[in-house]
Order: C-alpha cells, then structure tokens, then sequence
C-alpha cells in the first residue's frame, strides 16, 4: 500500500500487489501541479476513499496481483536491465571515471 511515493518502483521487483491511495489528490494537482505518480505508471489497484480500499483490499486478498505483466513493463522502462548485475554496471561507470 503506497500513496505517492515513489518507491512503488522497486516494490515491482516483488511482484506484489500494490494499491495506490490516492486519498489527497488534490494537493498533488492543485498545490504542486502534477501527481507524484502519473495515472499511466500505476500498475495496481487504486483507491480515492475508504469505500475503494475495501474494494481494492478484498480483490488483492482474493485474487492477487492483477498487475504482473504492467508492472514488468513499467520496471524495465524505469530501471532498464533488471538482471541481477546492477552492481557491476555501476562499477564499469565508476572505473570509467576516475580513469
């Protein structure tokens, strides 16, 4: 369960479901102009009130993760390579700059 953080982005690597409160999207949109998270890179249920959470809740409880396959989508065009050798890329970047 998240609001706007966006650490939902690694919580893809799971494959968990995840439900969105989107409980003050006002302030978002009204105060800082945009969401936190654009509707487009939500891969999970989302809830705007208590009445959508249960909801959301209970297809999460019963059914699972609904959103594997958007998820997997989103986190390859987030992340790029998610193959485990994250670390070693970072130290090829590394080397190639204190060179």
């Amino acid at each position: 369960i998240t609001d706007w953080s966006s650490i939902y982005t690694d919580y893809f690597l799971t494959k968990r479901p995840i439900i969105y409160l989107e409980v003050n999207a006002k302030y978002f949109t009204e105060e800082r102009g945009k969401p936190e998270i654009p509707p487009e890179f939500r891969a999970g249920e989302v809830a705007r009130n208590n009445e959508e959470f249960c909801k959301a809740l209970d297809i999460v409880l019963r059914v699972g993760n609904r959103f594997v396959k958007e998820q997997e989508r989103l986190l390859k065009l987030i992340h790029g390579d998610v193959d485990g050798k994250a670390r070693e890329r970072v130290t090829e970047v590394i080397k190639k700059l204190l060179a």
